[in-house]
């Protein structure tokens, strides 16, 4: 006997709510509790309302069959002829990635089938109850510890691969009005805060069709919202190469951010927004700028279009009493980010010759972007000369690094032009006998260097100073991948100093020999100094294997001696004790403190530079990525170099090819340390007080401005904190020292304190006891604080060395490649006095035990 069930339906007022559209977006593979994929299905309701659902295979193969048997004769059981629920395959006994992504197409199909059927199945309480949102829905269970969730989104053009032309009907996008909107023509439709609307045709000049009730006409898109959210999904990113258009109209600019244009005038369009205002470039200038009096270069200007009579539509920021049902503000770029990404575009596409620019500055994208562009006054993802090809963020990237080969034919003189399997390298000690001690200086300190990429194919510069690791002293043996723990480097003198670049590592000691610097790694922009070939005395060596001797231009060389070592992007500073500050390597935005050389060739230039101009002997030195900072005894502070995001704090974003004295609310301010490794900049004052300055697309000023740059510097009102005793800053991230040995950290990235914190405004303190502190050790304090690019170095009072964060290439030398999410302290032979950071390497000045 048959038993028929009634249709019961979710029900509002006295309309049953039923499924209208069920959309296969894609996939997800999840990790937890094990690995499983799960489908993303949208599910649009007849009250407008639209949710997605996760459902995995055998749940909707459950569901299929369980709706064949309430209606067994639409499901063809009784005669085949009589089927109309459409066929679902089975799963497998073993679902991989591949099959669930195949399988796409006839889950899409089945979907929409589905929903098309008689109103007794598309609408039955089974149907209703599979597409019901679930707390695990609104809620997916807790990700894995180390694995993310992997989406995967379902190319369009798959979707419904068998469709017919005769198509269903079209599903309109809903939007709302979030003001009033009285009509000025025919042609449009007057609002009311809070309307719903369908959206027939978004055009590009910021007027839309729309139908509101039986309503049909054109609205400003400024006063429309999307019900799910603030933002536009289908905005797209700045495309900083600019497509080239004519202005067709002349406009006034009204306000601030706009630009005053005559008609007839060529610009680049960087930015299409869908509210008809398009970010437009003339010259160096941004602005925006009405897409209706725009045409693209080499195209017919459209006639008999209605709206080409229209005004331009209203600016958001215009509207008064917006009622926006979102809690989330609209994301806002500021001009000041269009402006600066604009500049940095047009300095790598060469509008400043690229003879005297470095490899392409670091760019940072992906989860940070896609989390700053939904908030205001937040840069999106730098510049790029396609932008649709750049992966959505991640920290910064790294430069580019050469062949092997390459390196073996650049390098130093007793492996030039050498086959890697062939050579015998049996002379390779008597080499480094100068520079490398068989048992070490038991009074002094030994080097330990980790990691640098090498060998398998795989790009390498000898950033570690062991020649062996790149060209092995064996047939048998590979070039090392990585060196994922520490490795001494045993030096007859004791070094007090160490620099860590971008792929090259500086060393100092303050004897007084001849030779104080040494250079190991990348040198093509001469950043360690002319190394001169055995060939040709005017070329220099690109590439140095094994730490090799800087030469520098003292006046008194057994006399004077050198106290630090730092490090930038391309190029170097050394400091000494009685005769100054000397510069080497890339001066493309005056960092090296000197004149800037139109066309130079900076890898035949070889130029060590003295710097002047202090009012005072200077006492400490910092290379940011292309900007030097530099502290003098007096506690004043001077900068150079590329201003572009106000790391000179100079009160300007232009380049400066000398050192000045900055102003703002450090003069008069006694500074006891500067701080930089990225765009950001930082000094501790002798009061305890943080003051920053530069770049804050990563929160790292966000106590002090909103704003993502300050050109001057601005003291940080940190609450909590304590008397600051030192800071670190790195690319993204940022971290102070107490006079207590407390350690507090912000910004963006791997921040030391697990992984569910990943950004801060404020200062967050890492627990003590990660350091080493407990019942039994009460007295242990952290001493020094150190960042690279994308990670941390802390050294305590015990001499023992913790590092967290973006174990890129290994360089946290923890013994593997996994990202450090706490402190971790590492195995080093010896009790750590110093340690340098860098971008995927690091160096640690350690007193031996033996």
């Amino acid at each position: 006997m048959l038993l028929l069930l009634p249709v019961v339906s979710l029900q509002t007022g006295m309309e049953l709510v039923h499924v209208r559209r069920a959309e296969l977006l894609g996939f997800e593979k999840r990790f937890y509790p094990s690995q499983h994929y799960v489908y993303m299905i949208l599910v649009k309701w007849s009250d407008l309302s639209e949710k997605l659902v996760y459902r995995k295979y055998p749940e909707i193969y459950t569901f299929h069959k369980s709706l064949k048997e309430m209606f067994p004769i639409e499901s063809g059981d009784i005669d085949d002829k009589d089927r109309i629920i459409p066929n679902l395959p089975a799963p497998k006994w073993f679902d991989n990635q591949k099959t669930t992504e195949t399988r796409q197409g006839t889950l899409s199909e089945y979907c929409h089938a589905l929903i098309s059927l008689p109103p007794k199945i598309s609408r039955c309480q089974l149907l209703l109850d599979f597409f019901q949102v679930r707390p695990e829905d609104e809620n997916p269970p807790a990700p894995h510890p180390y694995k993310r969730n992997e989406t995967y989104v379902m190319p369009k053009d798959r979707a419904r691969d068998n469709t017919t032309e005769i198509t269903g009907p079209i599903i309109l996008e809903t939007y709302r009005a979030i003001a009033d909107f009285k009509k000025s023509s025919r042609y449009e439709v007057n609002l009311a805060a809070g309307d719903l609307l369908e959206i027939v045709e978004k055009s590009p000049n910021g007027w839309w069709f729309c139908q509101c009730d039986s309503q049909r006409g054109w609205v400003p898109a400024s006063y429309l919202e999307p019900l799910e959210g603030p933002d536009e999904a289908e905005e797209p990113e700045p495309n900083y190469e600019g497509e080239l258009y004519v202005t067709t109209k002349g406009y006034t600019a009204v306000e601030d951010d706009e630009l005053t244009l005559k008609p007839g005038e060529k610009i680049e369009v960087i930015h299409k927004l869908l509210d008809g205002w398009w970010v437009v470039r003339k010259g160096e200038e941004t602005g925006h700028y009405p897409s209706m009096f725009l045409q693209k270069t080499g195209e017919k200007k459209e006639v008999g279009d209605k709206r080409n009579g229209m005004a331009p539509p209203p600016r958001r920021s215009t509207i008064r009493n917006a009622q926006s049902i979102h809690s989330k503000r609209r994301q806002k770029i500021t001009q000041d980010a269009y402006r600066r990404n604009s500049r940095r575009y047009l300095q790598q596409r060469g509008e400043v010759s690229a003879k005297r620019r470095p490899a392409p500055r670091v760019s940072t994208q992906s989860p940070l972007v896609e989390r700053r562009n939904n908030s205001e006054n937040i840069t999106p993802t730098p510049v790029s000369p396609n932008p649709a090809t750049v992966p959505k963020k991640s920290l910064p990237v790294i430069p580019p690094r050469p062949s092997p080969e390459l390196i073996l034919e650049r390098s130093t003189d007793f492996k030039a032009k050498v086959d890697i399997n062939k050579t015998d390298y049996s002379s390779l000690a008597g080499k480094l006998q100068d520079w490398v001690a068989k048992g070490g200086d038991v009074r002094g300190l030994c080097t330990t260097v980790w990691p640098a990429r090498c060998g398998a194919g795989k790009p390498y510069t000898g950033a570690l100073g062991i020649p062996s690791f790149v060209v092995p002293n064996s047939g048998k043996k590979s070039p090392r991948k990585y060196q994922l723990t520490p490795y001494r480097l045993d030096t007859e003198e004791k070094i007090s100093s160490a620099g860590c670049g971008y792929g090259f590592t500086l060393l100092s000691s303050t004897t007084r020999d001849l030779t104080k610097v040494w250079g190991m790694g990348l040198n093509k922009d001469s950043q360690l100094g002319f190394q001169r070939t055995q060939h040709d005395r005017h070329k220099g060596y690109e590439y140095m294997l094994e730490p090799s001797p800087v030469s520098l231009p003292l006046a008194r060389p057994q006399e004077t001696r050198v106290v630090q070592v730092s490090c930038g992007r391309a190029h170097s500073l050394v400091l000494t004790d009685s005769e100054g500050v000397f510069s080497l390597g890339n001066n493309a935005y005056g960092q090296c403190g000197r004149k800037i050389v139109e066309d130079e060739i900076y890898s035949g230039s070889h130029v060590v530079h003295k710097i002047e101009g202090f009012d005072s002997q200077v006492i400490q030195v910092a290379c940011g990525q292309d900007h030097s900072l530099f502290l003098t005894e007096t506690g004043r502070v001077y900068a150079c170099g590329w201003g572009a995001d106000g790391q000179t704090g100079l009160g300007h974003h232009k380049m400066t090819p000398h050192p000045l004295p900055m102003g703002g609310e450090l003069a008069g301010v006694e500074v006891r340390q500067v701080t930089s490794y990225g765009d950001c900049s930082l000094a501790v004052s002798q009061e305890g007080h943080l003051f920053g300055w530069g770049n804050s697309e990563y929160l790292q000023l966000s106590t002090v401005t909103e704003a993502t740059q300050i050109s001057s510097p601005r003291r940080l009102p940190l609450v909590g904190v304590g008397k600051v005793k030192q800071a670190a800053c790195g690319g993204t991230q940022v971290a102070i020292l107490n006079d207590e040995g407390e350690v507090f950290v912000w910004g963006y990235g791997i921040l030391g304190k697990g992984p569910d914190l990943s950004e801060s405004k404020i200062p967050e303190m890492i627990p003590p006891t990660l350091f080493g502190k407990s019942e039994f050790n009460p007295t242990v304090t952290v001493t020094q604080i150190h960042c690279g690019l994308t990670h941390f170095a802390a050294v305590t009072d015990q001499g023992e060395l913790f590092v967290w964060g973006k174990n890129l290439r290994g360089c946290l030398g923890i013994g593997n490649r996994d990202d450090q999410y706490f402190p971790w302290r590492v195995t080093v032979p010896g009790r750590v006095v110093s340690v340098a950071c860098g971008v995927d390497h690091m160096v640690a000045l350690v007193r031996s035990l033996m």
